[in-house]
């Protein structure tokens, strides 16, 4: 055999290689294939200020609008809402708690999930709300007078308003231009908790902003909480809870994390606590996410639970808090959707560093091939060729 035909014989195995091993690469870095292309640049916060005035006109209800549930018991309402990219059902627990988020429209990537009894079908939308013996996804949360506490009772629901012009529809379908803003309030002994929520047409984000109004002396700190976890989605559950399911929070480009593997029901996870300003806190399975991005935050925390999944099975449900102290009014962006490098860079945060780009000596050559691939990809060539 030539020295040649040697050469030529181990390129040949070489490319068949990558060809083979490049599927694969691309799922572990996050990335998938017919996804949306974006152009942004990772852009992280120099400020730490609050955006969301709690004087600007948003949060102004007109007090006529309380006057007819001061005295009422309220119960519990669900809206649901969808997209091109979802199917959501949202309660008003808490000023706006989902209880069911199902992906649509992304052919077999999101394909596969448990259903109720915790049988894995691989012919299922994705779902991403595991818990749903919680009650938070996500809730307000307030310290009042130096007692802290979860807001998980039933708001009222004040408005529903499709681009700006309201609406008496409880299922809404959006379409790629719309938007959908829900207003909740829950009065309380001298003051009131507004909430806004805003759904688009065309994203996995979500707007949540707010605010105390009334007599708000007491108030040191408001809060948004998400205890019900994210869904295991692939039917390795070991693979997955061991070596990609997580809670992460991001402190001055600084990330912190939180791993839990329960053996029994009984088992208890390491809270972790993080104080100073907060970029984005986030929990997520080997190929989802659920992130909240902050405008302005003071603290977070991660914490988990044990979660029977089935007879057999207990897995991991992670809980998520982001705090303001000193502060009426906060406002976040709450992403809920696939891992993938495109939509992940639409959040303008560091929250890319939680994708497995390999060692930290490597990430910018893995990056540089992404984005090599992605490049190529745009004019027209498929992966194979690439």
């Amino acid at each position: 055999m030539s020295v040649d035909f040697k050469r030529t014989f181990l390129a040949g195995g070489a490319v068949l290689l990558i060809l083979l091993i490049a599927p694969y690469y691309l799922q572990l870095i996050g990335y998938q294939v017919g996804s949306e292309e974006t152009s942004s640049e990772i852009i992280t916060k120099e400020e730490f200020a609050p955006t969301l005035n709690p004087d600007s006109s948003l949060n102004e209800v007109s007090p006529s609008l309380y006057s007819s549930n001061n005295n009422k018991k309220l119960e519990s309402t669900q809206i649901n809402i969808s997209n091109k990219k979802y199917s959501a059902i949202m309660n008003n627990i808490g000023g706006g708690s989902l209880l069911e988020y199902r992906l649509i429209g992304g052919g077999k990537q999101f394909k596969g999930s448990y259903d109720g009894s915790g049988t894995y079908n691989d012919s299922l939308d994705v779902d991403l709300i595991l818990n749903n013996n919680e009650l938070c996804a996500p809730c307000v949360g307030i310290n009042y007078n130096n007692e802290k506490a979860i807001l998980a009772e039933p708001f009222d629901v004040l408005n529903i308003a499709i681009n700006g012009h309201t609406t008496s529809q409880k299922s809404i379908n959006l379409t790629e231009k719309d938007s959908c803003l829900v207003t909740m309030v829950l009065n309380k002994d001298g003051y009131k908790i507004i909430k806004h929520t805003t759904f688009y047409g065309n994203s996995y984000k979500t707007q949540h902003q707010l605010a105390i109004q009334g007599n708000t002396g007491g108030l040191s700190e408001i809060y948004l909480i998400w205890d019900k976890g994210i869904k295991n989605t692939e039917k390795n559950l070991s693979d997955e809870i061991t070596a990609y399911a997580a809670g992460y929070v991001s402190i001055n480009k600084e990330t912190q994390d939180l791993w839990f593997n329960p053996g029994s029901i009984d088992d208890k996870a390491e809270k972790t606590l993080v104080s100073g300003p907060i970029e984005w806190a986030a929990i997520r399975n080997k190929y989802f996410i659920m992130a909240m991005v902050p405008d302005f935050a003071t603290s977070a925390s991660l914490d988990a639970k044990t979660y029977q999944l089935n007879a057999g099975v207990i897995v991991p449900s992670y809980i998520a808090t982001i705090s303001a102290a000193g502060i009426t009014a906060l406002s976040s962006t709450i992403y809920l959707g696939p891992l993938d490098i495109d939509y992940i860079n639409e959040l303008d945060t560091s929250l890319d560093r939680i994708m497995n780009f390999g060692w930290f000596v490597i990430q910018p050559f893995s990056r540089g091939v992404l984005w090599l691939l992605k490049s190529m990809h745009s004019f027209g060539l498929n992966y194979g060729i690439i």
